[in-house]
């Protein structure tokens, strides 16, 4: 039987490979704070104020035929960012 650090050791709790990719973009085409969350069905990127969030509702489609997501994409307002 395996130890718990030996199950921890062999675990990957990298980022999936969807919000890295949607990190890379966001952070050469977006100069603003932002952070992304993932949730069982879908992806959460929340930024600063509604201007951002329309900015980055308007680089939906090439953000999508960037990272290819397999979740849904929302995007939150999240003042706390501001």
């Amino acid at each position: 039987m395996d130890s718990l650090k030996d199950l921890l050791l062999a675990k990957d709790l990298d980022q999936p490979s969807d919000m890295k990719a949607i990190q890379a973009f966001l952070e050469k085409n977006l100069d603003a704070k932002f952070s992304i969350s993932d949730y069982p069905n879908h992806l959460t990127i929340s930024v600063g104020n509604g201007k951002l969030a329309y900015h980055l509702r308007t680089m939906l489609p090439a953000l999508v035929a960037y990272s290819a997501p397999t979740k849904d994409i929302r995007i939150r307002i999240d003042s706390n960012l501001d």
